[in-house]
């Protein structure tokens, strides 16, 4: 009894120390489980929270990009506009800057009488200004009325001169007049007897695009004429036409101007106040502008004047009466003049055809 007793108290002791082995386990067990589940909860509550911001700041990046990509996109709208306006301002100076779509390109203006002996050689002039179209505006200065009607019935405009002397226009008042009524890139008086072509245009234009000429400073342009003999209705019908009959004319001496061109910005205010169709004041009036330094242009070589020779002959203004008038007041104001010095070959400059590529150009020339 004793041995198994003892037996007995073993097998206790080691089931004790099994039982406590057990709870040790357990307890082990159940610390590492909470220890675990604690890590594994608070690591994920720190993911929860760097999820939380990661989202936050998403959601911040994309108000800011919303802002910046509607701040490009107003951007863009004001560069458009801005590059819309400045297109249309550009076009809009194109436009000012282009007189052959909005202004003529030459006023041209003229006086004469109603002489029957003349009618044919005044009516070829009317006709051959107008068929030049919108490009040269003509205009007629005259006192008299029925004369003013008959001109205006040709499609012409009409104006009674401002200013007389001796019963004739004075120059200056033609010009200041045109140019307060009309605008173009040039202005010119022609005496009423002189036939043009297509090459008046040409040279105009030419020059006024021209590089070499300072569009701002003034400009007078002048030229000798061709004579020709009773010039018929038929052969002054046709710029063809005139270029034919000129072939059998005469070029005039460079002593004689009948046409006087000029831009706006001439400065007709300071000019003496002579009369048109009398001697004298052509060769001042290129005196005068080479001596104040003004661009002076021969446009002989390039520009047809074709004068039509009546039986009066080539040097009509030196039988009218008051021929002297002229003379006499440019005297009074300077004296001695040298007249030589205003002759068409005293132009600082001159248009030539160049051979080579047939086009214009504009050459210097030395003077008198």
């Amino acid at each position: 009894m004793g041995k198994e007793a003892t037996n007995i108290v073993n097998v206790d002791k080691v089931n004790h120390n099994y039982h406590i082995t057990v709870l040790i386990l357990c307890f082990t067990c159940t610390v590492v489980y909470i220890y675990l589940y604690s890590s594994i909860t608070f690591k994920s509550e720190v993911v929860s929270v760097f999820m939380k911001d990661a989202i936050d700041d998403l959601e911040v990046w994309k108000n800011k990009l919303e802002v910046l990509l509607k701040s490009q996109m107003v951007n863009q709208q004001l560069n458009e506009r801005t590059e819309i306006t400045r297109n249309t301002t550009v076009t809009t100076q194109n436009r000012s800057q282009n007189f052959n779509s909005t202004f003529p390109l030459l006023t041209i203006f003229t006086t004469f009488s109603s002489s029957a002996e003349k009618y044919v050689c005044r009516n070829n002039t009317i006709i051959n200004w107008m068929s030049f179209g919108t490009t040269v505006k003509p205009i007629f200065f005259s006192d008299d009325a029925d004369l003013l009607d008959k001109i205006k019935s040709k499609g012409w405009d009409v104006q009674r001169p401002s200013k007389t002397a001796v019963g004739i226009p004075i120059l200056k008042y033609m010009y200041l007049d045109a140019m307060k009524k009309y605008r173009s890139k040039f202005y010119a008086y022609v005496n009423g007897d002189i036939l043009f072509t297509q090459n008046l245009i040409d040279t105009l234009r030419f020059i006024a695009s021209s590089s070499k000429i300072n569009q701002t400073h003034p400009m007078l342009i002048i030229g000798q004429r061709t004579n020709a003999k009773n010039v018929s209705e038929q052969q002054a019908s046709t710029h063809e036409n005139i270029m034919k009959i000129s072939k059998i004319g005469k070029l005039f001496t460079a002593w004689g101007e009948d046409y006087f061109i000029t831009n706006a910005n001439y400065p007709w205010h300071d000019c003496p106040e002579v009369v048109i169709g009398r001697v004298a004041y052509d060769n001042w009036l290129v005196l005068n502008a080479n001596k104040r330094r003004h661009t002076t242009i021969d446009a002989t070589r390039t520009l047809l004047a074709l004068h039509q020779t009546t039986r009066k002959g080539d040097s009509e203004g030196h039988s009218h009466p008051n021929r002297d008038f002229n003379g006499n007041l440019l005297r009074k104001l300077y004296k001695k003049i040298n007249y030589g010095a205003g002759l068409t070959s005293c132009t600082r400059k001159y248009t030539a055809i160049n051979k080579i590529y047939n086009q214009i150009e504009i050459l210097d020339r030395r003077g008198c």
